[in-house]
């Protein structure tokens, strides 16, 4: 199921783009594979994976009842596929970017911390794949982050490991924000997808005790300026797409680029 979906690269080294997802779900009701997600908050409500899941896969709506009838499970065949492609990166002298669990959330509670184990260490030994993990549940990837890397005895996450949030509104980018940044990892991202509203974002790459007291202050940056793990690397920003997608400003967007810049 490892799929390559596009080429990317500004800088005229473009590199593959894939997915991948190493945890599906079983529905219960029927044995079908597919995928289970339960939404969490308004940008779930036009979900594709969902529509996906019901037309083609498991069967299973995107829907809280449902939450009983899927059964989790570790795609070994995936992860052996996934070996596979570092392996053929190696020896081509060459890298990827991979966007794994883009029909589900990894981080939902229904996922146990077992399963995440045996997949990011995988994960950590394809060191040619560059994965971007994305989340609407920032607290739960903060914890397993910290659960992997003690673990592991490790002092931050796998560099070819990055994490973001969904911010689709205000109140979900405030409630998100402060998790992501606590995660440990070579670099973070905000996913504005679907953007239903304006966003003032804080994209600070300096410490703001240094910034207040003098960097001998300091105890966070020790005197450089910049918080170790502490700010925002790039920015996604899209609209809603499928059957009744809810219509967005172009000026929302405009500003997510001024604040960028």
């Amino acid at each position: 199921d490892i799929e390559c979906v596009r080429e990317w690269g500004s800088d005229g080294n473009y590199k593959p783009g894939y997915t991948s997802n190493p945890i599906k779900a079983i529905n219960k009701l029927n044995g079908k594979r597919g995928h289970f997600c339960c939404p969490c908050s308004d940008g779930c409500q036009k979900c594709y994976a969902s529509r996906i899941n019901v037309a083609r896969l498991n069967g299973l709506e995107y829907k809280a009842q449902n939450r009983k009838h899927a059964e989790f499970f570790v795609d070994r065949n995936e992860l052996a596929g996934l070996v596979t492609l570092n392996n053929k990166l190696t020896k081509l002298n060459s890298r990827a970017y991979c966007f794994p669990f883009d029909m589900t959330d990894f981080a939902q509670d229904e996922i146990k911390f077992e399963m995440l184990d045996e997949v990011f260490e995988v994960f950590g030994k394809c060191e040619r794949i560059t994965f971007m993990l994305l989340t609407k549940r920032p607290k739960r990837m903060l914890e397993f982050f910290d659960h992997f890397a003690g673990v592991n005895n490790m002092v931050s996450m796998p560099v070819n490991i990055w994490a973001g949030v969904s911010a689709e509104n205000q109140k979900e980018y405030d409630n998100r924000y402060g998790d992501l940044l606590n995660c440990k990892v070579s670099r973070r991202f905000l996913s504005c997808e679907p953007l239903l509203g304006p966003l003032e974002l804080d994209l600070s790459t300096t410490c703001q005790r240094c910034e207040e007291y003098g960097a001998h202050e300091c105890n966070k940056c020790y005197g450089t300026g910049h918080e170790p793990f502490n700010f925002i690397h790039f920015v996604i920003a899209g609209g809603e797409s499928g059957p009744g997608a809810r219509p967005a400003n172009p000026d929302w967007f405009r500003s997510i680029r001024d604040q960028c810049e």
